[in-house]
């Protein structure tokens, strides 16, 4: 029988609420509610290491990680720069933690903490936390990856693999291979879907064939309920999501359907039923304009090559 998400009763967590999934072997993960991050939490015998944060669930996150461990933060790790997936940098930087990051990530925080607009952003997103916010450049990460990076911490090697641009430039997959864990980022959504804002989909369907080639138990994806067991076949589904939606957008872009229309287009769609229906009209219209960028120029021929807009 093939897997569906409605198996995320399994662990025992209200999607709407969010909670704490503990995915065994000292690894959790701390569920966003509605379909927010979700930010690893894995313990080891020198310190705990956090993957991703998003400060509007800050209360949320520093309950789960109080009720798991006794231990401090050692490692912040940061899968990509979308605020929901860094914006407590300050708080673990204060904890004494060090930030880490793919070296493209580190680089677009760092831009992104310069910009007055991005930091109220920050600031708007948990208003009982803006006074903390004081410092922006303290939200950058001590630590860039370039390719692949290894910690090795308690005698356990946990693996920081940046393969390019997929979900957005600074794409980090946290493997920890002795536990069968693999932490995905946004470059697996389970059961609901996402912006895809900055996606390059072509890209972000050869990454997640690179990620199905990495051995794991339970692959934990960037939004949507993780299940313990699930790996290989959670990447299928969004993979397959991602050529169906791509194949059917190009198929429309060639009978002239316009942006506006194409969310329209796609209702009843073969993933139309996944969670989050409200983002789908902004998922659907960023795909489109990749997919027709792609479809009008050719990178066989560098005279033709234009930037986005």
């Amino acid at each position: 029988m093939a897997f569906t998400w409605h198996e995320e009763a399994k662990m025992g967590i209200d999607f709407e609420k969010g909670g704490v999934a503990d995915v065994g072997d000292g690894v959790f993960v701390y569920v966003g509610p509605d379909g927010d991050s979700n930010n690893g939490i894995v313990l080891t015998g020198e310190g705990t290491i956090s993957i991703d944060s998003f400060v509007r669930n800050y209360a949320g996150l520093t309950a789960a990680l109080e009720r798991v461990s006794d231990r401090p933060v050692r490692f912040a790790i940061n899968t990509h720069d979308d605020a929901d997936h860094f914006s407590m940098n300050h708080f673990f930087r204060r904890q004494g933690a060090v930030i880490m990051a793919s070296e493209a990530c580190r680089s677009r925080i760092e831009t992104k903490m310069r910009m007055p607009s991005w930091v109220e952003d920050l600031r708007r997103r948990n208003p009982a936390l803006a006074h903390e916010l004081t410092s922006p450049e303290e939200l950058v990460p001590h630590v860039g990856v370039a390719d692949r990076a290894t910690l090795k911490i308690a005698g356990e090697r946990i693996e920081l693999l940046h393969f390019g641009h997929g979900h957005c430039p600074g794409d980090l997959v946290v493997n920890v291979p002795e536990r069968g864990v693999l932490f995905a980022g946004d470059l697996l959504f389970a059961g609901v879907h996402g912006r895809l804002k900055t996606a390059d989909i072509d890209s972000l369907i050869a990454m997640l064939e690179r990620l199905a080639g990495i051995p794991c138990q339970t692959v934990i994806p960037g939004h949507g309920m993780p299940v313990k067991g699930v790996g290989k076949q959670a990447i299928d589904i969004y993979r397959d999501y991602l050529v169906v939606l791509r194949a059917r957008i190009t198929e429309l872009i060639g009978n002239g359907v316009t942006p506006d229309r194409i969310a329209a287009e796609l209702e009843g769609w073969k993933y139309g039923n996944w969670g989050r229906a409200e983002l789908f009209p902004v998922c659907a219209e960023h795909v489109y304009k990749d997919v027709a960028w792609h479809m009008r120029f050719s990178l066989d021929n560098p005279a033709q090559i234009m930037t986005r807009a």
